[in-house]
């Protein structure tokens, strides 16, 4: 799959959509279980490196993998695996276990899902 300036867009929007669902769900979680607060450059570092990521792991998922690995659903997991991955690994030093483990998961569906209704409706 060649990376072009449609593609980089729309992974641009999908990390901000990510984001932004990513933030309504960090306020949920701070006011209603008492999980520690995020500073507000976290968000900002998810656009920074979210993007890049995604583009990276779309480059490793079109030349080395999509040859072996075919359909949707696998697609959808290997390319939110290296972007969720990427984004948690700078975390993972600076916040506690269950932060991680929480906020891992919570990353990992967000983005699948909207990976994989980006990829249902073509615009990846």
């Amino acid at each position: 799959m060649p990376i072009n300036l449609k593609l980089i867009r729309n992974i641009f929007v999908i990390i901000l959509l990510f984001t932004f669902i990513d933030i309504l769900s960090h306020t949920y979680l701070e006011t209603n279980y008492s999980l520690y607060e995020v500073p507000q450059d976290y968000y900002l570092n998810k656009v920074l490196y979210g993007v890049p990521l995604l583009l990276f792991a779309f480059f490793i998922y079109g030349n080395f993998l999509e040859k072996s690995f075919k359909g949707e659903y696998t697609k959808t997991f290997i390319l939110t695996s290296i972007t969720v991955l990427g984004l948690q690994y700078r975390y993972y030093y600076l916040y506690s276990s269950k932060f991680n483990v929480t906020v891992l998961i919570l990353h990992y569906v967000i983005l699948a899902a909207i990976i994989y209704f980006a990829e249902e409706k073509k615009y990846l």
